[in-house]
């Protein structure tokens, strides 16, 4: 008869085992798509970041160009230089 509850308790371990491990299964799965979207927003922000400080280098250039008008010509390229970069960026991100 002993060995009968041994038995039974050990079925018993086991099956709050498999429970616990469905719980575990379920939270890794939640944590997963969590971790996922939460890097999804951080990829989209350094994007925005990146954009907004280029956009503000060009103020700045246009902001020199219009204040001191010396090396125009020079501010002029450079500024049409990152408007090449930006071209060439946004034609690879529609590929």
């Amino acid at each position: 008869m002993e060995s009968k509850t041994d038995i039974s308790q050990i079925k018993i371990k086991v099956e709050k085992l498999i429970h616990l491990h469905q719980q575990l299964n379920n939270e890794y799965a939640r944590l997963k798509e969590d971790y996922d979207k939460l890097s999804t927003i951080s990829d989209n922000q350094k994007k925005t970041i990146k954009d907004l400080q280029e956009a503000n280098k060009l103020v700045r250039l246009a902001e020199s160009i219009s204040g001191s008008g010396q090396n125009t010509q020079g501010i002029k390229l450079k500024i049409n230089e990152y408007i090449r970069e930006i071209d060439r960026c946004m034609a690879l991100l529609n590929n």
